[in-house]
This record gives structure tokens, sequence and C-alpha cells, in this order.
């Protein structure tokens, strides 16, 4: 068992945010759906974030060149495809946030006509 290094914990705090983020998108969604619908959605993402952590963290912790070498690989590749499609899902909340509120700034200066063209 290896110790836990301030990179490491920093790289979790960042896949934590960065999910959180991401969750916006995922609440917006399901805006409209049943109770039901809506727990078992976000349920399920959230269940995928906190294995996605755990495993983070236990590869922090381990040797993870003991474990076997499928495992590692599908392992690997589950961490990459669900960070990288919540990056995905971030840069593009986040590129209409700042257009949103670009938007916003300009309407504080420029003085509403009434006029639809």
């Amino acid at each position: 068992m290896k110790s836990i290094s301030l990179l490491s914990l920093i790289f979790l705090g960042l896949i934590l945010l960065l999910d959180t983020y991401a969750f916006q998108a995922v609440f917006t969604a399901t805006k409209g759906a049943a109770a039901k619908i809506k727990t078992l959605i976000h349920g399920t993402y959230w269940f995928v974030t906190a294995f996605t952590i755990i495993g983070l963290a236990i590869g922090a912790f381990t040797d993870t060149h003991e474990w076997a070498h499928s495992m590692r690989n599908y392992f690997i590749a589950f961490l990459i495809i669900n960070i990288v499609s919540k990056l995905f899902v971030t840069v593009t909340l986040f590129f209409n946030d700042g257009f949103r509120m670009g938007n916003w700034v300009i309407a504080q200066f420029v003085p509403n006509t009434g006029k639809v063209s």
C-alpha cells in the first residue's frame, strides 16, 4: 500500500468538480421527467461517479501493476471514457454559460426598444 499524494487528491477534487458541473446537464435534461425516472437517472449518474472516484482512490493507494492485466485495461478504459465524456459536456456547458453571461452583460448596457426584427 502506498501513500496518497497531493496530486492524486487534487485530481480527485477536480473530477468531483467536473462531475458536479456535468450533472447540471443531466439535471436539466430530466427536469420534465417523472419522479421515478429522475431518481433512476440521477442515481445511475452518481453511482457511476462514485465508482469512478472510488476506483481512482483505490488506484492511488495500491500498485495497479499487481492487478490482472485485463482488469486494469478495462478499468482504465472505463475511467477514460467516463472522464472524457464529462469533459465534453462540461466544456459545452461552460461555453453556453459564457455566451449567456455575455448576452446578459450586453443587455445591461443596451436599452430594450421593444422592437422585434
